[in-house]
């Protein structure tokens, strides 16, 4: 809980330096948006590979290590 309230207020942040209307802001809001995605995209690839290593045993590889 604690995360997306952090994620929430990256999102407000970004809202309130677009609504300034200076390039500064515009970059800052930029690098907001943009280091949401990254944890966003992060936590949906780690879940997916949390899922994956459960068949590591099961499904032999195709190529060792």
């Amino acid at each position: 809980m604690r995360e997306l309230r952090k994620r929430l207020e990256m999102l407000e942040e970004a809202c309130k330096q677009i609504d300034k209307g200076t390039s500064t802001g515009a970059r800052l809001a930029l690098i907001l948006l943009d280091n949401l995605a990254e944890i966003t995209m992060y936590d949906k690839v780690r879940h997916l590979f949390a899922h994956d290593s459960q068949f590591q045993g099961v499904i032999p590889r195709k190529y060792s290590d």
